[in-house]
């Protein structure tokens, strides 16, 4: 194992980032046999960015070079049993943030599966993985990568598909007026509450018809803290407060259609970056919606005033991305 950690870092930089040396070696010491997620978030470079001494196959475009990256890491895993769930996950709007923090926008997200943590070691110890980071640079300005817990997946998801006709302009105020009003109703500040109903306002407008994923990155808070004069229903600990959450969240979203197509999936310290240091999140999970619509009605439903309290209580930040829906590898 030594050999294989100082072959991995001496590609993705131990000597000048200790903390990616502590990070693997607790992930692998953890081993527990089980399967884990890798995700990848990343930003496009503006143009593909190879070092002159590379004398192997390059992408002539951002995009070629992204498709390579993807194609070698394919067959660099298989040989491992390992594959990506999801392939390249492009937003389909802004992000839409919730509560704590303010975050950069993310090009692309994927996310791998390994059957244990110690193929990510062989995988990423493999002669076929250096050609991938050559590839993952030229096509990356910033790229983290982090591995979680293996959430449940739907193997439902890829049956999912509907449409519908956009929302127009009324019907998009109606929902967001009700949305407003359950945020009052929680003593959110206005500065929170207006940043929401902004982003949220974006993702709706241009909406196409079209069923999306949405990509939940969540921070929890420390401990338990509910909003100042919230007198209902109270979990004591953080993982009370977010199952809250879900109970009464998951029945909105499962009267509208919406799924969930990953489970929360609890993350662990970033492996590697380029870039950007990493943001710190601590679970994932996604979600189908079958239309735009469905995301706004959690929202404005009257029985959100009673689940976002719950969620206020846990979370410091979270960082909503919606995705095009697309097919999912089930293995």
């Amino acid at each position: 194992m030594n050999e294989k950690l100082a072959t991995i870092g001496s590609r993705i930089g131990f000597n000048e980032y200790p903390q990616k040396r502590e990070a693997f070696e607790t992930f692998i010491a953890g081993d527990d046999g089980q399967p884990v997620y890798l995700l990848t978030l990343a930003r496009l470079a503006a143009q593909p960015q190879y070092a002159a001494a590379w004398k192997g196959p390059k992408g002539d475009t951002v995009q070629q070079a992204q498709e390579l990256f993807e194609s070698t890491a394919a067959a660099a895993m298989r040989a491992q049993g390992a594959y990506s769930i999801s392939g390249a996950k492009q937003p389909v709007a802004n992000a839409i943030s919730h509560a704590g923090r303010e975050f950069e926008e993310w090009d692309c997200f994927y996310v791998d599966y390994y059957p244990s943590r110690t193929a990510v070691l062989d995988v990423w110890a493999s002669s076929d993985w250096a050609e991938v980071l050559v590839h993952r640079t030229a096509a990356f300005d910033d790229v983290v990568v982090m591995p979680s817990t293996a959430g449940e997946l739907n193997q439902n998801v890829n049956s999912y598909a509907h449409a519908s006709p956009p929302m127009d302009i009324a019907e998009i105020d109606g929902l967001l007026q009700a949305a407003r009003a359950a945020y009052v109703q929680n003593h959110m500040d206005s500065f929170t509450m207006e940043n929401r109903l902004a982003r949220a306002r974006h993702f709706a407008e241009s909406d196409d018809g079209k069923p999306i994923n949405m990509l939940n990155l969540i921070i929890e808070k420390d401990e338990v803290c509910y909003p100042e004069g919230y007198t209902g229903e109270k979990g004591t600990t953080l993982t009370e407060a977010k199952q809250l959450y879900a109970k009464y969240a998951g029945a909105i979203n499962a009267q509208n259609g919406a799924m969930p197509i990953i489970g929360v999936s609890h993350v662990m310290p970033a492996l590697d970056w380029r870039g950007s240091q990493p943001e710190g999140w601590k679970q994932f999970y996604f979600v189908y919606y079958p239309q735009r619509r469905n995301y706004l009605q959690l929202l404005a439903a009257p029985a959100y005033v009673d689940a976002l309290p719950h969620k206020l209580a846990g979370d410091e930040a979270t960082l909503l991305i919606p995705m095009k829906h697309g097919l999912f590898n089930m293995g």
